[in-house]
This record gives structure tokens, sequence and C-alpha cells, in this order.
């Protein structure tokens, strides 16, 4: 059968793919313009945080003297402390007066920050070191009497849509949490676990675990105070 040709095809077809056209046309436009004016959005939006964030942080700059170096001092003090009784650790393993005196220089430690706090430092710190450093003193403190691991990690359970969080204490619960995280790659799995934070609450000083705490917290302190003190080229 021939194809049917330009006056065979009826007028109101001819219309209607035409008004097709002009809807699809202008449906990709409305569509690009979208895109393009959320995408301006998000610039305006990146702009604004940034330049918000680096106001927020001038702002504590102004405190640096009389808060943010008061507390590098205190770890570094706190750190040769450690560094004193692991020498002295490994001299003589039955040193009990090292032992006292690195306690001494927690207490000191955990006092000073204290003392900040009650002038109304936390005040003038980043929330994000302001967590970290409530959570170190109170690892500091509560490992001055300590003779076992604390540890907690904060887990998240989510299933058929349905997610709760609570906290775990042992390690070996905990091991089988980052155990089924690991399922998190499956599509189809049915339940998905998330270990949002794990943390050393508090360790025997004399314990390697209280040992890569203390390093792992200061070195995430100091991190934290130099993003103030010298903004982005503290991570270079």
């Amino acid at each position: 059968m021939a194809a049917p040709t330009a006056e065979q095809v009826p007028t109101w077809l001819t219309a209607a793919i035409a008004a097709l056209a002009v809807i699809l046309g202008a449906a990709a436009t409305a569509i690009a313009t979208i895109i393009a004016a959320n995408k301006k959005v998000r610039e305006v939006e990146i702009t604004y945080l940034q330049r918000l964030q680096e106001s927020y942080l001038e702002n504590a700059r102004a405190y640096t003297n009389s808060i943010y170096v008061p507390i590098a001092i205190a770890m570094t003090r706190l750190l040769s402390a450690f560094d004193q009784f692991r020498l002295n650790r490994d001299a003589d393993s039955e040193d009990s007066a090292s032992l006292l005196r690195f306690k001494d220089g927690m207490s000191e430690f955990v006092a000073e920050i204290e003392t900040l706090q009650a002038r109304g430092a936390a005040a003038f710190l980043t929330t994000a070191l302001e967590d970290e450093l409530e959570a170190f003193v109170s690892f500091v403190r509560n490992s001055r009497a300590a003779t076992s691991p604390k540890r907690q990690a904060i887990v998240r359970l989510s299933m058929f849509g349905v997610s709760t969080q609570g906290a775990l204490h042992s390690d070996v619960t905990i091991r089988q949490a980052y155990l089924f995280s690991q399922i998190n790659i499956l599509q189809l799995a049915p339940a998905r676990v998330h270990v949002l934070k794990d943390q050393m609450l508090a360790a025997d000083p004399t314990s390697e675990d209280f040992e890569t705490a203390l390093i792992a917290g200061i070195g995430t302190l100091r991190l934290l105070i130099k993003e103030v003190t010298l903004g982005t080229q503290a991570r270079r």
C-alpha cells in the first residue's frame, strides 16, 4: 500500500503533531530552566554557607589567645605528662610513682578545661570543637580511676523503612554491628546497620586502649583548633 501523501494526511493530525512538538519543546525548555535555576540556587546557597562559616570562624578567632591557645597548651602538657609516664613505664613497669604523677597531670588538665568552661568558654567554641572537647575531657576524667576499658557505639538499625538507634557497650556486640554493616552494600538486604559513632569512654591509663584514644583525641582537637586559628590551611 502506498504511503499517504501530504494531501491525504488529515488536517487535524498535522495540527496535533505540531501542537505536540510545541508542548514538548516548551516542556524541555521549562525543565532546562528549572535545572539551571536549581543549580544557581545551590551555588548561591554554597557561597552563603561558606561566607557564614568564615564569619563564624572569624568571630571565634577573636578568642584565640583567651580560649583556644590555653586549650592547646593544656593538651600539650597532658601529652607531655603521658610521654614522661610512658618513658618511665618502659624503663620500669613497676614504677607506681610515675603513674601517680601522670594521674595528677590528668586531673590538672580536667581542672584547666573546667575553669575555662566556668568562665563561659563554651559559648565561643565551634560546635564540633565543643562536642569533641566535652567527650575528651569526660574520657580523661573517667579514665583516672578506670581499671578496664569502657566503650560505646551509637548504632542505627533500619528495617522496612523504620529506623531506630541505640547505644552498644560490649566489644562483641560492637564488632557484630560493624560486621552487619557490611551487608549495606546489598541492595535487597531487608535491614541496614549503621555505626554512627564509636568512642572509648574510659580506659586504664596503663593500657593500649587509653594510649590510642588519648592520641586520637588530642589529634582531633588540635585539628579543630587549627581550623579556627589557621582557617582552611589547617587541613593542607
